[in-house]
């Protein structure tokens, strides 16, 4: 019984691990958004450079979600990680498509 509510612990542990990790990326291309916009940068190779950071973040992002989602313990779990994901979602939308180039 031990063992089990260890493995239960881990599993649980490194779902918490990742859903912070992909909240730290999540976070940092928000400040990136915000620096360029506040900044109004007319320098373009400092936009491309922000671009190319919250790419890798979107894809660091993306890989913590499917390993999350790959986890789920339950069908009831994988819909509400469902829900929280949906693209659809209009902050969602307008955040990862925006393409700020000054």
């Amino acid at each position: 019984m031990n063992a089990e509510v260890s493995r239960l612990f881990d599993q649980r542990w490194e779902k918490l691990q990742l859903a912070r990790q992909a909240m730290f990326y999540s976070n940092a291309n928000y400040r990136i958004t915000m620096k360029i916009i506040l900044k109004r940068s007319t320098v373009k190779t400092g936009a491309d450079l922000f671009s190319l950071e919250r790419a890798e973040n979107w894809r660091k992002i993306g890989a913590a979600e499917k390993k999350i989602d790959e986890m789920a313990d339950s069908t009831a779990e994988k819909e509400l990680l469902a829900k929280s994901l949906k693209p659809g979602d209009p902050p969602v939308r307008a955040f990862k498509s925006s393409s700020i180039c000054w």
